[in-house]
């Protein structure tokens, strides 16, 4: 949200190495708006996944909120970013699915976790070459099953799962 505080970041040089290969970060000049970040965390991750009972405050959709302690009326983030750190990183508020866990910043209530995760389905032939070509180079350099690796179902107990058929 601060282009000062990004340009901070990118000075230290193994930042501004890592972000120029893998993104488009150090090309950026414009700061976000707070509606621009709500949208950018919230609303276009529930779209993204598929998710369409998340991402906006409309009645029938699941309650996850939270809720920061600073006013986006009072402060500027591009000249107070340390404000807006401080305030991300501790909500005073956290409601899921229309529960509130945390409260002035004091975790209230445990609850257990949903496992949200996306079936994508339409690439199931470039998965199958993928897995020919590293399955091989998989059992040779690893000491680790694969089987290992995959995520039993008893260790997802409350599964919300979204289907989206990919498009080619």
């Amino acid at each position: 949200m601060s282009a000062e505080r990004r340009q901070e970041m990118m000075d230290n040089l193994e930042v501004r190495v890592w972000s120029y290969k893998r993104t488009g970060l150090g090309t950026l000049d414009r700061e976000y708006d707070f509606n621009e970040i709500a949208t950018i965390t919230r609303a276009s991750a529930a779209k993204i996944y598929g998710y369409q009972d998340r991402g906006e405050l409309t009645p029938g959709y699941n309650a996850d909120i939270a809720v920061y302690d600073l006013n986006p009326n009072t402060i500027d983030p591009s000249k107070e970013p340390a404000a807006i750190e401080k305030a991300f990183g501790n909500a005073m508020y956290t409601i899921k699915d229309g529960q509130i866990l945390v409260k002035d910043g004091e975790v209230v209530k445990v609850v257990p976790s949903h496992t949200l995760w996306t079936n994508v389905q339409g690439f199931e032939e470039q998965e199958k070459a993928v897995m020919e070509e590293v399955m091989p180079r998989f059992r040779r350099y690893y000491t680790v099953k694969f089987e290992n690796y995959q995520v039993q179902d008893h260790f997802t107990p409350y599964p919300t799962i979204t289907t989206v058929q990919a498009s080619k």
